[in-house]
């Protein structure tokens, strides 16, 4: 998903932006006492989860306004540390490519 988030960076693309923010809140399922969570469920909810993280850092690259609203609005819902974090590094991210422009923000990394 990182690839969308360099499209919607290059040329704005309304489409990918909208996939990775529908990503990014992606449910994950899990098991309550009155279910019984079948393998299937699982590899879903393990997909699910992989997919939000990599939703988030191809927002963190997009540069995009909305892209920085709705990790924003999805850190405000979250409880745990680590996913906190996660979206924390994500916004620091998006700050210094809107700084720096995305070219830049790949050399300094290089350094």
């Amino acid at each position: 998903m990182t690839t969308l988030g360099y499209l919607v960076n290059k040329s704005g693309n309304r489409r990918a932006l909208d996939y990775l923010i529908t990503n990014l809140t992606l449910p994950v399922r899990t098991q309550t006492q009155d279910s019984f969570l079948q393998r299937d469920d699982l590899l879903d909810t393990t997909a699910g989860r992989k997919l939000n993280k990599n939703a988030v850092g191809g927002l963190a690259l997009s540069d995009h306004p909305k892209a920085a609203e709705a990790l924003r609005s999805i850190r405000n819902s979250l409880k745990s540390g680590a996913e906190k974090e996660m979206i924390d590094e994500a916004l620091a991210t998006l700050r210094k490519i809107a700084d720096k422009g995305l070219a830049e923000y790949y050399r300094r990394s290089q350094l």
